[in-house]
């Protein structure tokens, strides 16, 4: 471990910077699980905005189709 870090006591997986007094994690699993479910949030949000998009797309189609139909019958 750095010698800039001192161990938190009771919690094995921080460590607190001695320079600027900040309390960090070194547990790496967790760093990672953490990084993964960020990555995971952030394709399903993409997914979200990129279905979003195809159903206004896809009423605006529809909008057209019954203008146009109206136009046919009238």
């Amino acid at each position: 471990m750095n010698n800039n870090y001192v161990k938190v006591q009771g919690v094995p997986s921080l460590v607190r910077d001695v320079e600027t007094n900040a309390i960090l994690s070194v547990d790496t699993k967790a760093i990672e699980l953490a990084r993964a479910q960020k990555r995971i949030r952030a394709q399903k949000k993409i997914e979200q905005t990129t279905l979003e998009n195809k159903v206004r797309c896809l009423q605006r189609d529809v909008e057209d189709i019954k203008k146009m139909l109206q136009l046919l019958v009238s």
